[in-house]
């Protein structure tokens, strides 16, 4: 019973304060993140930091006696050291504490341990390390004299604070996060629920006449029957934050500006509107859930009242608390959110289902992220199997190092194991779609699937080997072609395959006309409803644009042509014969795989007129804005495989795959090397780096 008692006081004292310091340390960053920005000191809202502080007391406090108690009972022996056992609990809860932070906030100087998983001896011994300090902590802290079991007063302050201001806490912290004071919108206005799955190539669904068995992509091929198939959907970027920059404001990368993957770069909300930001000004709620490199600190979120960041570790944030934002930096939160990943494989979509069901009531727009198909590839049962079960090579999965090695001729691959990588991504797609139909059923459940908006897209496509190299940051069909289908509310144009190029920067101008409400700033982008009906768009529209940092591509109905920047920059290099310069055009029809450039003479003079035009109404690389280095961006962009302003051996790569001989298929050895042919810090080939999370 005196183990009992000593528990419940110390954890729930120590807790307590421990909370209260971790949260005052989150603000405090806060502010000062904020100062060092703008310059500007923000004014602090004592009621809101009140609340923080008496929602982090109570979490911790809870906490801490379950660790008092359970560490006691369980290492109170060894706590104790031959003195009074009523000193076990806070140095168990020391111990704990101490070696916690230590393990999460030191990761990266340790970064050794990246990607191995918890049972590997190297982070067994690096954990066991950070136990003995906190040990050693606790029994220097911990003793007579010093810090031991909390007295009578420090006790009934923390019942104070805990039981008596809680309970406000929690009915404040209830009032910002249900949007029950938010104006609804006026009259119908239909939900709109956005699927993006990463690195998902249109050809490899049902619906695209992809031929699987069992097939890929049935939830999807069922919506397809009930709404519009996009049949040649082209994005702004072969690589995701450009992409999704495009598709959320309706403009080409140099409009919106955000053109490279790093952590100088925003998506700069002083020029850009996003769709979320629309929607949420006519009484929408909006909610992210992501996996991959998408985070708020990269601008892309910008109108989002909750998003919810698998990889970065938090747990979902609504923006209009404090106490949302503070909890999801704080270690308690980190921890359980990480565990919850290991638990959950569909964690994204698990957040999701829960957040729609609580929006039900009211107009929503959920954007759901899922990264199934990008490398690794490595689909979780029984998806992994689904389609090559008999594999006993070394490719159990595919990942980032995997294709530097096979690009520098480390490692040997054959045939086979091309089976093996395409029934992987193949797993990864399957796995997607099973997610995706259970917030198509669900949608069905509530009754508002007639009432929603549902589009299914991906923000780039990927190489499968197709032209001998891997990943994305191509100028390749198999990058810019994504599938696009839509359902439209009370099924619409239901069955209408659309078989002219749109462009995905097209989506939020259709998201606005169908929800018909919200404002957008002016872009290129224009609604699809017309196309959906049937209306094919003029002569002059039916071009389009595609850009990564070394490369401009333009489509229309016949004809590709691919342009290096420095042509665009001195036309006159385009007679120019120098490999360096060149600029290729692909006749589409006669070659659908690009494996063959065409002496296209006077038609590659008019095709690169028209992408001069193009290029003349864009701002130049040049004068893309930049921010302040991110430090936390660099850390997670570092570990997910993207390394800064590296480039690879060979960036010269893709045109190399185009001898005047004969394409990439006619040349086998023509694509040794990483996978990256740009500076923009994306899909890095860099062989340093490592592949957790890619």
């Amino acid at each position: 019973m005196k183990r009992w008692q000593s528990s419940l006081t110390t954890g729930l004292v120590y807790g307590a304060f421990w909370g209260i310091g971790e949260a005052l340390v989150h603000q405090l960053r806060y502010l000062l993140g904020v100062w060092a920005d703008s310059g500007v000191w923000m004014p602090i809202d004592g009621a809101g930091l009140l609340a923080v502080l008496v929602l982090a007391a109570m979490r911790y406090a809870l906490v801490g006696v379950v660790v008092c108690w359970l560490g006691s009972l369980l290492f109170g022996w060894l706590v104790a050291r031959g003195q009074r056992a009523e000193y076990a609990p806070a140095r168990v809860f020391v111990t704990v504490m101490v070696a916690a932070n230590l393990f999460w906030w030191l990761k990266p100087l340790f970064a050794f341990s990246d990607g191995l998983p918890f049972y590997h001896p190297s982070r067994v011994a690096l954990s066991a390390g950070w136990v003995i300090f906190g040990l050693v902590t606790a029994l220097v802290l911990v003793r007579p004299g010093r810090l031991g079991p909390p007295g009578r007063r420090a006790f009934l302050t923390a019942c104070v604070v805990l039981f008596g201001l809680g309970p406000w806490a929690a009915w404040r912290e209830a009032g910002l996060t249900n949007f029950t004071e938010r104006a609804a919108p006026e009259g119908r206005a239909p939900n709109v629920l956005l699927v993006v799955v990463d690195a998902l190539r249109g050809d490899r669904l049902g619906c695209y006449g992809y031929e699987r068995d069992p097939p890929t992509s049935p939830h999807v091929d069922a919506m397809a029957a009930e709404g519009v198939v996009f049949e040649r959907a082209v994005v702004q970027a072969p690589f995701t934050w450009t992409s999704f920059g495009s598709f959320l404001t309706g403009k080409y990368p140099r409009e919106h500006g955000l053109m490279r993957m790093r952590s100088d770069q925003r998506l700069d909300p002083k020029r850009n509107r996003t769709i979320a930001q629309a929607l949420q000004d006519e009484g929408y709620v909006c909610g992210a859930f992501l996996t991959g490199t998408l985070s708020n600190n990269s601008g892309l979120l910008a109108g989002f009242d909750t998003y919810f960041e698998q990889i970065v570790g938090h747990v979902p944030v609504t923006r209009s608390s404090k106490w949302s934002i503070a909890r999801s930096d704080m270690l308690l939160y980190i921890l359980y959110n990480k565990i919850r990943q290991h638990l959950d494989v569909r964690l994204v979509n698990t957040e999701a289902l829960r957040w729609i069901r609580e929006q039900q009531d009211r107009p929503f727009f959920a954007m759901v992220h899922y990264y199934s198909t990008h490398t690794p590839y490595d689909p979780p049962a029984p998806y992994k199997e689904l389609y090559d079960p008999d594999y006993e090579g070394i490719y159990k999965t595919f990942t980032q190092s995997y294709n530097v090695a096979i690009g520098r001729g480390d490692f040997e691959f054959t045939e086979r194991d091309l089976v093996r990588v395409n029934a992987l991504y193949d797993g990864g797609l399957a796995f997607a779609d099973e997610m995706f139909g259970s917030l198509l059923d669900l949608l069905d459940e509530l009754e508002i699937a007639d009432d929603t908006l549902v589009i299914f897209t991906s923000d780039h496509g990927e190489e499968l080997y197709d032209h001998k190299v891997f990943e994305h940051d191509w100028m390749f069909n198999t990058n810019l072609y994504v599938p696009l289908v839509v359902r439209f509310p009370d099924g619409v144009h239901a069955g209408r395959r659309v078989p002219w190029h749109v462009e995905a920067m097209d989506i939020p101008a259709t998201v606005v006309e169908v929800a018909g409400r919200g404002t957008l700033d002016p872009g290129d982008g224009r609604s699809l409803v017309p196309d959906a009906g049937g209306t094919e768009p003029p002569a002059e529209e039916r071009a389009v644009f595609s850009e990564n940092n070394r490369y401009v591509a333009m489509l229309d109905d016949e004809y590709k042509l691919v342009a290096n920047r420095e042509v665009l920059v001195a036309p006159e290099l385009l007679e120019v014969a120098s490999e360096k310069h060149k600029v290729r055009v692909f006749d589409l029809t006669a070659d659908p795989d690009e494996l063959h450039p065409i002496e296209a003479g006077d038609l590659r003079r008019r095709l690169f007129e028209r992408m001069l035009e193009y290029d003349g109404r864009m701002p130049s690389l040049s004068s893309m804005p930049t921010f302040a280095i991110d430090p936390s961006m660099a850390e997670r962009l570092r570990q997910l495989g993207y390394v800064e302003g590296y480039l690879g051996p060979n960036e010269q790569l893709e045109e190399d795959l185009y001898e005047s001989s004969g394409g990439a298929a006619d040349d086998p050895d023509a694509a040794s090397g990483p996978s990256s042919t740009t500076d923009a810090g994306v899909e890095t080939d860099d062989p340093r780096a490592d592949d957790e999370g890619r």
